[in-house]
């Protein structure tokens, strides 16, 4: 579950953006790319529609 504030933040930046807002419950797995850890830049984010129990979030 997400808290209220992360929640708003979230939808804030969307409507910044003119992006679809999609929640996606904490317990839900995301895709991090191993260059991510090794602090390789710039660093690439794509969200796809979440699927089971995926976020649809690729960085």
């Amino acid at each position: 579950m997400i808290n209220a504030a992360s929640n708003q933040e979230q939808m804030q930046t969307c409507r910044k953006y003119n992006a679809d807002y999609m929640s996606s419950e904490s317990h839900h797995k995301i895709g991090i790319a191993w260059n991510v850890k090794v602090k390789l830049q710039p660093i690439h984010g794509l969200r796809l529609e979440h699927a089971g129990y995926t976020t649809g979030w690729y960085i």
